[in-house]
């Protein structure tokens, strides 16, 4: 078989690749293709030089004698130096190799499709022969699209994640320029050595794809709402039976917030706004309750209420349009009455609530900073209802109970992951004068000066 001229234009207009680069690499024409000469006598033929509906149909005949695969190297290939560049595909190794200064050629090599690194790919003796010595291997990947041809773009990430598995930190991974699709495209674009050296320091630098958090700055200070009991951007749950008073707490809760007040059953107060996502009491009762409790006309802007909306934090759609409420209204406490009407998921099942809380209700109160209290029930033994992944995720809990006399309102802190406890619960009574206000007060707050 020979070089044929007609493969040789091909190459050239196409690729940008001259006869001299072929001819070095062991290129040779066959029928309406060619043959690419890998290491230990194995030769990948290529039927055509264009794609047929999309696809290059490729074939290894003779293969290796191990039958895996092995990297498509130029004929002064080194195993020897700190770093080594391989390109996705023959065509991109023998144009770089082309464009590269002399220095750099016997460090290039080229790997003849995503899954060299998979199972069926370069055995762990070939990766030790070729990689043994370098501090870095850089790989260029073809540019693909993540929102065209998706099924190209996994098989890219495929790759790199089989890669990192067998390399691990030594493996970096170049980010070509979004107008080229691959290495020819990068070359043919007027690109020359000098840019892509820029592409090799940028892979070096070592990049994280999460935040942590910065030890070397002053420390935080914790910001409490409600000081001793509420802390900002913390996920607190109320849980209690039916009739306890857990709505009716928490709705004073925020009327002393948006009117103003200093103090709440004696604790400090911070933060003002207030939004209830109310899908548990009647319409009227809710009307009643607030302003009963000290709600004016004015400081209804610090407020924002919803009633019965058929929010669903198990729905993505509803979940989404929940954090941009929160988000435009900014409030400091956000209240959800009750878990149990916002979902329709199965409560007792953890692997049907940790995505529920996880993506519905964390980045209220992690990325919003917004105090989330969640208003749970129980059940008849008096434990929390439901799967212990509701208990588990949050802050703090407070159990919510009447007195055997019903005359007082007990709130105890139990599980407490931020806070250190009281040492003792909140005995709360409520009080009706002859104007039907209601006020809410601690023992503390009854005792006599």
């Amino acid at each position: 078989m020979t070089l044929t001229d007609a493969t040789v234009r091909w190459f050239q207009d196409r690729r940008g690749i001259d006869r001299a680069t072929l001819e070095a690499f062991g290129v040779q024409s066959e029928d309406e293709g060619v043959t690419l000469p890998y290491p230990d006598g194995a030769v990948k033929h290529r039927k055509t030089l264009e794609k047929v509906d999309g696809k290059h149909k490729m074939w290894f005949d003779p293969r290796t004698p191990d039958g895996r695969q092995r990297l498509f190297i130029p004929p002064n290939f080194s195993s020897v130096g700190k770093w080594k560049i391989v390109w996705e595909g023959e065509s991109d190794t023998m144009a770089c190799w082309q464009n590269a200064p002399d220095e750099a050629k016997p460090h290039i090599a080229g790997i003849g499709g995503a899954a060299a690194f998979g199972p069926k790919g370069l055995t762990d003796e070939a990766i030790q022969e070729y990689f043994g010595d370098a501090e870095l291997v850089f790989f260029v990947m073809d540019n693909e699209d993540p929102y065209e041809g998706n099924e190209a773009y996994e098989t890219v990430q495929r790759a790199k994640k089989q890669i990192t598995q067998r390399l691990g930190r030594k493996a970096r991974f170049v980010e070509l320029p979004g107008s080229a699709q691959d290495g020819c495209e990068f070359w043919l674009a007027g690109f020359d050595w000098a840019a892509f050296r820029i592409l090799l320091d940028d892979a070096k630098k070592v990049t994280y794809n999460f935040r942590a958090i910065d030890f070397s700055k002053e420390r935080p200070v914790r910001e409490w709402l409600v000081d001793g009991f509420l802390s900002k951007g913390e996920i607190a749950m109320f849980s209690g039976d039916g009739g306890s008073g857990k709505s009716l707490l928490l709705q004073d809760l925020a009327i002393h917030m948006i009117t103003g007040k200093d103090e709440w059953l004696g604790m400090k107060l911070a933060g003002q706004k207030v939004m209830i996502i109310d899908q548990e009491n009647p319409e009227d009762e809710v009307w009643e309750r607030l302003f009963a409790l000290g709600m004016t006309k004015e400081s209804t802007d610090n407020l924002r209420y919803v009633w019965y909306q058929h929010v669903l934090l198990d729905d993505p759609d509803q979940v989404r349009k929940l954090y941009e409420d929160v988000a435009n209204f900014g409030p400091d406490l956000l209240t959800l009455d009750s878990m149990s009407r916002m979902h329709l998921s199965n409560e007792n099942a953890n692997e049907e609530m940790n995505p529920l809380i996880n993506d519905a209700i964390f980045p209220l109160a992690r990325t919003l900073g917004t105090t989330v209290a969640m208003i749970h029930h129980v059940r008849k033994d008096g434990r929390t209802r439901g799967a212990t992944a509701i208990r588990n995720a949050v802050d703090i809990t407070y159990d919510v109970a009447l007195t055997e006399d019903k005359k007082q309102q007990i709130v105890t802190p139990d599980k407490q992951r931020s806070i250190t406890a009281w040492g003792h619960a909140l005995y709360l009574t409520q009080r009706t004068d002859d104007e039907g206000k209601v006020r809410i007060t601690t023992e503390l707050e009854d005792l006599p000066l």
